[in-house]
């Protein structure tokens, strides 16, 4: 069975930098549920400038990773799943540089091994993540996921903001659910997919 991952605001947070250069360029204060990529744009409605935050967040090496359990999931899922890495950077060499660096930093390829890929874009990314055939994909943006079959849609949704949309996307509220509910999240989805 494989099993896919995004990096950026799945395993890796870059929702304290977004806020950072919120309040640094505009001093405003938001809390981080308000940065999740689903609903950032009720709230920072100036296009060029989510660009530019999304931008910035991109180029960072800073970020840490969202939860403490992470490598434990990760080390217990590589025993049992092929696992692959699939995030799209842009077509910014920084960009994709600094992903790399946020890999090694956090030890993450141990995990994946030769199954990261650094794609620029949604549609690429959609397209090796079919390509592959992953059986479920784990991210916190819906619009990637919305172009998926139903089966493969897992969605990453820490602060609950998505409760209401059960029947669209499998919900994790933390990543060591993967863990600690491995043989019911998967016979759920075996179940769910038949």
């Amino acid at each position: 069975m494989k099993l896919g991952f995004d990096l950026d605001g799945v395993l890796i947070d870059n929702l304290p930098i977004k806020r950072d250069l919120v309040f640094k360029q505009k001093n405003l204060t938001l809390d981080l549920w308000m940065l999740n990529s689903n609903v950032i744009d009720t709230y920072i409605t100036n296009t060029a400038f989510r660009r530019e935050i999304d931008v910035k967040s991109a180029l960072s090496s800073e970020h840490s990773i969202t939860e403490l359990c992470i490598g434990d999931v990760l080390s217990f899922l590589s025993q049992k799943l092929d696992l692959y890495l699939i995030t799209a950077r842009g077509k910014s060499q920084e960009g994709i540089d600094c992903a790399k660096i946020l890999i090694k930093k956090h030890r993450l390829d141990s995990f994946f091994g030769n199954n990261i890929l650094l794609v620029k874009d949604k549609k690429e990314k959609v397209s090796r993540i079919n390509d592959l055939r992953l059986d479920y994909f784990i991210d916190d943006r819906k619009d990637i996921l919305l172009d998926l079959p139903r089966s493969k849609r897992v969605l990453y949704d820490p602060f609950g903001l998505f409760k209401a949309e059960a029947d669209s996307f499998y919900l994790l509220s933390t990543l060591n659910e993967l863990k600690t509910q491995f043989n019911s999240f998967f016979a759920h989805q075996k179940t769910t997919n038949s």
